[in-house]
């Protein structure tokens, strides 16, 4: 009998869990999925950017390199999956290729993620060269991803 209870909590436990999934899901919608993608999406453009400033000598902060590289690198990999749920409407530069081209936009990805990878390597060995070609690399992918599968600003 004790058994049974416990199964049927567990049950009744994952039922609501599930469900509690669902209504987040349905509450949070379109814009909340659109507004997680852009944080990443923003915080991709600030650690570019700050990488852009140390490999240009910009800023003294060249022992912040490589952690600025991991953080890119991280973020690059939950790109794909922040763009999973297709959304329609709402504020976003995101074009519907996305989705009708799922598979060029998941390659797209992990190419960039690739790169980000090398790159991580790179900013590790502190070769200069080395840092200078993969950044290109990963700057590149960007562009690429952002030429087919974001709309240009008005």
């Amino acid at each position: 009998m004790i058994r049974f209870r416990k199964l049927t909590v567990l049950a009744a436990a994952c039922i609501v869990a599930v469900g509690l999934e669902s209504g987040v899901q349905a509450q949070g919608g379109d814009e909340a999925a659109i507004k997680y993608r852009q944080n990443i999406m923003k915080s991709v453009g600030g650690h570019t950017g700050a990488i852009a400033q140390i490999v240009k000598g910009e800023t003294p902060h060249k022992a912040h390199l490589e952690r600025h590289a991991r953080a890119l690198h991280d973020l690059l990999s939950m790109a794909p999956d922040a763009f999973r749920q297709q959304t329609s409407g709402g504020d976003t530069r995101a074009k519907p290729e996305i989705w009708s081209d799922s598979a060029g936009f998941k390659r797209a990805a992990d190419e960039a993620v690739a790169a980000a990878s090398a790159f991580v390597e790179a900013s590790a060995s502190g070769d200069e060269g080395a840092i200078g070609e993969k950044i290109k690399a990963v700057f590149d992918g960007c562009k690429g991803c952002h030429r087919d599968y974001r709309e240009k600003k008005e």
